[in-house]
């Protein structure tokens, strides 16, 4: 879980965010139905209550309804009256995906894992953007959404935040052990212009 305490509440700060805990789903399919489960529902409850001494602005979210389920959550942990804006710049496909057919084919061929170490390795799939284009049309988009004195939450998912993480320097999930895990991401903080992330997980 992200890190609260990383955070600076006078700051501009996005927080790029994975979804908290969904159902299972089967091996070569996508799982866009995949809903949050009962202990996902309370993780995200709690993690809104952990916000709730902040000010958090706004929040936007893929329109998969695990990412609108955690949004709502959130937001019902923080009992405060937060506005919700879905976006498909955060899935359904995202800002890393071109073209969700090409993609799509790479994900059921290679896998998350293996799409994400030809990425790594810079092997230009068909329908994903370049690391380029993530550290600047993707980066200005997260900038440019994120509101002034405040926190903007982003409520994305796991292949996203590894391909954005990785084109801007924050993490190569791809030399650590563990993938990105429920509710847990990266801190954009645009006043000192650094990345927060776990202290115990490698940059």
């Amino acid at each position: 879980m992200i890190d609260i305490n990383s955070i600076n509440p006078n700051s501009t700060t996005a927080i790029l965010l994975r979804h908290a805990e969904r159902e299972n789903f089967e091996q070569g399919t996508f799982g866009n139905e995949a809903a949050l489960t009962k202990e996902g529902i309370q993780a995200a409850i709690k993690f809104g209550k952990a916000l709730s001494s902040f000010n958090v602005c706004r929040i936007y979210t893929s329109p998969l309804e695990r990412c609108v389920q955690t949004a709502e959550n959130i937001v019902k942990g923080m009992d405060k009256d937060i506005p919700i804006f879905c976006t498909e710049m955060l899935g359904n496909p995202g800002f890393h995906i071109h073209n969700s057919e090409a993609a799509g084919e790479s994900y059921i061929k290679y896998g998350v894992y293996g799409v994400f170490e030809r990425f790594r390795n810079s092997i230009q799939m068909d329908g994903f953007a370049t690391k380029e284009e993530l550290s600047t049309k993707a980066y200005d988009f997260i900038k440019g959404s994120t509101e002034e004195k405040g926190i903007t939450l982003f409520i994305t998912h796991d292949t996203l935040i590894a391909h954005f993480a990785l084109s801007n320097g924050i993490k190569d999930y791809g030399e650590s052990k563990d993938w990105v895990p429920f509710l847990d991401g990266c801190v954009i903080d645009f006043n000192a212009h650094q990345y927060n992330i776990p202290a115990n997980r490698k940059r």
